[in-house]
């Protein structure tokens, strides 16, 4: 099954109260890029917070890390 046609299935089951697809498509494309090549350890959390329109035309700059600290 696809991101999308899971996404339909769980909208016809749940209603209109489901997140856009838009941020879910989001979260999977940061879900892959993140992904590791080998993974060493498994931490398992749910954590879930709704994400509105209005939340995700929200821009910000790139980050990039220098030794520990992380600069904007």
């Amino acid at each position: 099954m696809t991101l999308e046609e899971t996404y339909y299935e769980i909208n016809r089951i749940l209603g209109n109260s489901v997140e856009p697809l838009e941020p879910v498509r989001l979260v999977e494309t940061y879900r892959r890029y993140l992904k590791p090549e080998s993974v060493r350890v498994v931490l398992l959390a749910e954590s879930h917070v709704f994400t509105s329109d209005e939340d995700r035309r929200i821009r910000i700059s790139r980050c990039r890390r220098r030794s520990s600290q992380l600069v904007v």
